[in-house]
């Protein structure tokens, strides 16, 4: 497996093809490790006793994945429908659960979550990562966190090129920012994000960097006291998040544009859990993608590797179809060189 840096310089005609990215949890983690699932399930320790109980199944099911025991209780409906059990104590009280574990990782993404750039304490990632986002034609994101939509308020311009990002919000008169400009877009959250809300009137609006003094974090936060929650899919399944996300205009038509890409896609930070195999159904299947580039870390590798191999063989995907690079070597990339590579 090798670095980054080699793969860009190694296949210059990058520069001739569509090149499009997928982050998915590990580019945050990387950058900040209070993302990852372990943290999340020790800020909500300190849940309010009704959910308890409820907190108290991750350890009997030895798991930190909030999405895998969501799909437990997902589950567990599924079987009555299928049986025709009617007990609606029963029903009331999994739906009842369902909405606790939503709750909970919302609230603690919320809490754990820095509360600016400034939080991160490393400037050097942070510029790395724009550097990365700028190499790219169209970026998706399965990350529900603030960091790329921080990282482009503050650079909301190409380093290679000078053109502009656009998530496809544009603010009008009256209604804030708003999901209006997607025949711009180049940036899209598949699985929604904190600070993406629904809209009556406009599919998806966005909440503002700050908006009457007040941060997005802490708008969030009001929201989620009031029971309205963000954008986000957080099922336990791939067929339950297709529902979900079918169930959006602004969802579906991010992941329609995924399912469409063209040229060469990088995936970044994914670990390849069955429960996203939506989204790499849809890359597999899709034979204008004429080259992979996938990374990977540590003990991590071989684990993707088989998900990709058996993926690779079900769509009879070519020899050489996938290449592989250490996802830490991101941060090593000598990048003002390929930048200006890239602007010849």
């Amino acid at each position: 497996m090798g670095k980054l840096e080699n793969i860009l310089n190694d296949y210059y005609d990058l520069k001739k093809v569509q090149k499009n990215l997928l982050l998915g949890n590990g580019l945050s983690i990387s950058i900040h490790d209070r993302f990852s699932y372990e943290n999340l399930l020790r800020a909500s320790s300190k849940i309010d006793g009704s959910r308890k109980a409820v907190y108290d199944l991750f350890y009997d099911f030895k798991t930190s994945n909030f999405e895998d025991v969501m799909g437990k209780f997902q589950d567990s409906l599924l079987i009555y429908d299928k049986l025709n059990i009617s007990s609606d104590e029963s029903r009331s009280v999994i739906q009842s659960a369902i909405k606790s574990i939503r709750e909970i990782f919302l609230k603690s993404l919320n809490d754990v979550h820095p509360r600016s750039l400034c939080d991160i304490h490393n400037f050097d990632k942070i510029n790395a990562l724009h550097w990365f986002l700028s190499f790219f034609d169209s970026v998706f994101t399965t990350n529900y966190d603030l960091l790329i939509y921080w990282v482009l308020s503050k650079f909301n311009y190409k380093k290679t090129t000078g053109e502009m990002f656009s998530d496809g919000f544009g603010r009008k008169e009256g209604d804030g920012l708003v999901w209006s400009n997607m025949n711009i877009q180049n940036l899209f959250y598949i699985h929604g994000a904190l600070h993406i809300k629904h809209s009556d009137s406009f599919f998806a609006e966005k909440v503002e960097f700050i908006e009457n003094g007040v941060s997005i974090l802490d708008q969030v936060r009001e929201n989620l006291e009031k029971s309205y929650y963000p954008i986000i899919i957080l099922e336990g399944t791939s067929s339950q998040k297709i529902n979900s996300i079918n169930s959006s205009a602004y969802l579906s038509f991010c992941f329609e544009r995924l399912k469409r890409i063209q040229g060469h896609l990088f995936i970044h930070g994914s670990s390849f859990g069955d429960n996203d195999s939506h989204i790499y159904e849809s890359i597999f299947s899709n034979k204008d993608i004429k080259r992979l580039y996938v990374s990977a870390h540590g003990e991590s590798y071989s684990q993707i590797k088989n998900k990709i191999n058996m993926f690779s063989d079900k769509y009879k995907r070519e020899d050489g179809f996938v290449k592989y690079y250490d996802s830490e070597s991101v941060f090593s990339v000598n990048w003002s060189a390929i930048g200006n590579r890239e602007a010849k």
